[in-house]
C-alpha cells in the first residue's frame, strides 16, 4: 500500500514458497528475501484474510547465513529465491518446510529429521523453459509475466548457457514476439525447441538427446518430461532398487510414467509392469526407451489416470505433478491393497495431504528422504516408501 508506514519484526520461519514470516499485531506477514532470525524493517502491501503480504525495506540484523547472491539477475529474476542463503542453510530450511507441512497437513511428527540427498549447487538443470516476450528471452520476473532478459544462468550446464548466449543474437528469436524456448541438456549436448503461435521450430540439429544413467540409456526430446537435475538421476533410480530390496513383486504399476524413467528400473525388479501415461509424446519416448534397453515385460496403458480404472498390483510407484494424487486417486490405489507404495513428489503440501489419506488406510512411512533436486530455490523432491 503506497505510503504505508514501515514496521520492524523478526523473521520466524521460511515457508513453502520461500517467503519468510514475521508477525505484526499477531498476524503473519510474508516477506521475500529474508532468513529466519533476521530483524527486518518492512511495509505491509496487502492482505488476504488473516494473512498479510509485505515488502522488505532493509535488513537491520542480518543472519550469519546471508550471502551475496552469485547471480547478477537474482534481484529481479523469478527462477531462484534462495541464492541469498548459504548452501548448508538452504538444506536446513527445506527440512524445516517438510517437517512443518507433515505436522500441519498430515498430522505426522517424525522421530527423525529427513535426510537430504545432495546435488551440486549450480549447473544442474536438465531442462528449462525460457520465456519470450517483446522479442526478449529470459525468465519471468518475480510475481510477474514480464521477462527479465538473461545473459547468464548459473543453473544451466555450461553447454546450455553458451547456447543461450548465442540464441539471444539469433534473428529467429528476435522475430518471436511471444513464445518460449524449451531447452534440454544432457551435459555436453543441447536440444532446443522454439514454440509460438506458428508452431514448433527446432533450433538445434539434435531433436532429442541420450541420457546415460547407470546401465540405462534414456532418449528425451525437449517436450518430454525428464527429472530436472542431472546429478540426481542415478540417486532417484537407486532409491527404487533400495526400497524394494529383496522384494521382487510379481506386478507393479507406474502411474504418471512419463517417458519411463522409473518404468525401466521397475521392470528389472518386477515380473510385470503396467505403465500409465496420457501424453502421446511421452508415450512415444517410453516406447523407444523400452526398445533401446530391451525391456519386454512392460504393458503401456494410455489413460487419463484421474478417470480410468487402475489395474491391481503388488506395488505402485507414483510421481505425480505438483497437484498430487487427490483423495479419489488414492482411494483407487488402496482399493487394491498393494504391499508398498513408492511416492516421489515435487510439492510438499500436496504430498502431505495425500499422505494423510494413505495413513488413514493403514499405510505407514517406512522411509522418507529429501532429494535436493532444485538448489538455490525452496523446491525439493520427496521420496517416501509406504507399507501396510
Amino acid at each position: 500500500m503506497p505510503g504505508s508506514p514501515t514496521m520492524i519484526g523478526q523473521v520466524q520461519v521460511v515457508s513453502k514458497g520461500g517467503q519468510g514470516i514475521v508477525f505484526h499485531e499477531g498476524r503473519p506477514v510474508f516477506l521475500a528475501g529474508v532468513i529466519p532470525g533476521e530483524w527486518v524493517e518492512f511495509t505491509v502491501t496487502g492482505q488476504k484474510g488473516a494473512v498479510g503480504f509485505g515488502s522488505l525495506a532493509r535488513i537491520i540484523e542480518p543472519s550469519p547465513q546471508r550471502r551475496v547472491p552469485p547471480c547478477p539477475h537474482y534481484e529481479r529474476c523469478g527462477g531462484c529465491n534462495f541464492q541469498h542463503i548459504a548452501a548448508a542453510e538452504q538444506v536446513v530450511l527445506k527440512q524445516a518446510i517438510l517437517i512443518d507441512n507433515l505436522k500441519r497437513l498430515a498430522h505426522v511428527s517424525l522421530p527423525f529429521v529427513p535426510p537430504v540427498l545432495p546435488s551440486p549447487a549450480f549447473r544442474y538443470r536438465t531442462r528449462s523453459s525460457l520465456k519470450i516476450r517483446d522479442h526478449k528471452i529470459g525468465f519471468y520476473e518475480r510475481q510477474s509475466h514480464q521477462v527479465v532478459e538473461i545473459e547468464t544462468c548459473l543453473l544451466l550446464p555450461p553447454a546450455a548457457e553458451s547456447f543461450l548466449a548465442a540464441l539471444r543474437q539469433d534473428p529467429l528469436i528476435r522475430d518471436i514476439d511471444k513464445g518460449e524456448v524449451l531447452l534440454l541438456c544432457n551435459g555436453p549436448e543441447v536440444s532446443a525447441l522454439a514454440v509460438d503461435h506458428r508452431g514448433d521450430l527446432y533450433l538445434t540439429p539434435a531433436r532429442d538427446l541420450a541420457f546415460r544413467v547407470g546401465s540405462f540409456v534414456f532418449h528425451y526430446a525437449p517436450k518430454n518430461f525428464i527429472q530436472a537435475n542431472l546429478f540426481t538421476l542415478q540417486t532417484m533410480i537407486d532409491l527404487v532398487a533400495d526400497a524394494l530390496g529383496e522384494f521382487r513383486p510379481k506386478t507393479a504399476v507406474d502411474l504418471f510414467c512419463g517417458s519411463g524413467f522409473f518404468t525401466l528400473p521397475l521392470a528389472r525388479l518386477a515380473g510385470k509392469v503396467v505403465a500409465l501415461e496420457i501424453d502421446s509424446g511421452n508415450i512415444g519416448a517410453l516406447q523407444r526407451n523400452l526398445a533401446t534397453n530391451r525391456v519386454e515385460n512392460v504393458d503401456i496403458m494410455t489413460a487419463d489416470i484421474m478417470k480410468a480404472p487402475i489395474p491391481a498390483a503388488d506395488i505402485f510407484l507414483v510421481d505425480p505433478p505438483r497437484a498430487g494424487l487427490t483423495r479419489r486417486l488414492v482411494a483407487k490405489i488402496i482399493a487394491h491393497h498393494p504391499a508398498a507404495i513408492l511416492y516421489f513428489s515435487c510439492d510438499s503440501a500436496t504430498f502431505c495431504r495425500d499422505l494423510s489419506y494413505f495413513r488413514a488406510a493403514g499405510y505407514k512411512i517406512a522411509d522418507l528422504k529429501i532429494i535436493d533436486n532444485f538448489p538455490q530455490t525452496d523446491h525439493f523432491e520427496i521420496f517416501c516408501l509406504l507399507e501396510l
